[in-house]
């Protein structure tokens, strides 16, 4: 708010736009009072000088740009993923919350109460959805596996999803089961995540994929 200054206040002709050089210049696009056309310039907002031409030609040059070798120092970009740790967490906040058309011919409940997991391998495990629909397990990195609702008499009630998998030490969560990507998870902590995750892994970190009350 009420910042702008006035670099050229000085100077004779018109200016198109502005590419910041790292010595405090400028390259620009820029039209002196008595020219023809829009030329290549580098100027100095310092000394506020006449810009020095670079390149004119015939036709206008409007959207200067400096093309440079890159910084050789690696970018170092945040990331959860450890290599080191062979397992990721999953949480769905509510297995019944979902835009995927329900199985045709359902005969028992049409709610979804357990979730199934499966790899290329076959079942993995089929764990109990809490009361609000929350799941909350472990598995296996870098392991491609689907998910299946079923309810109570273990009918699939929607499934299987598309392949997924998590990479070591990911922290995966989500609304439901390919549910609007533009809606907001409820703002509240899902009774699943106050307990320990269902383990459902094959590399040590436990020995069963059932728990009590949360896998059968």
């Amino acid at each position: 708010m009420h910042t702008f200054e006035n670099l050229s206040k000085d100077l004779d002709g018109s200016f198109t736009s502005v590419f910041p050089l790292g010595d405090s210049t400028c390259l620009v696009s820029y039209l002196p009072a008595d020219g023809s056309s829009f030329g290549l310039y580098r100027y100095d907002p310092r000394d506020q000088e006449t810009p020095e031409a670079l390149f004119q030609g015939e036709k206008h040059l409007v959207d200067p740009l400096m093309i440079a070798r890159l910084d050789p120092r690696p970018r170092i970009l945040p990331s959860p993923v450890d290599p080191n740790k062979p397992t990721a967490i999953l949480m769905v906040q509510d297995i019944g919350h979902s835009s995927i058309p329900k199985q045709e011919g359902i005969q028992g409940d049409s709610l979804a109460s357990y979730i199934r997991f499966s790899t290329l391998e076959g079942e993995l495990g089929v764990v109990e959805a809490k009361e609000d629909g929350s799941v909350y397990v472990k598995l296996d990195a870098n392991t491609p596996f689907i998910m299946e609702t079923l309810n109570k008499q273990g009918e699939v009630i929607q499934g299987p999803s598309d392949w997924i998998y998590l990479r070591p030490n990911e922290r995966r969560a989500c609304t439901g089961c390919h549910v609007n990507l533009e809606l907001a998870p409820r703002n509240y902590q899902p009774h699943a995540v106050k307990e320990d995750p269902v383990i459902l892994t094959s590399l040590g970190e436990g020995t069963s994929n059932k728990r009590g009350g949360g896998s059968k």
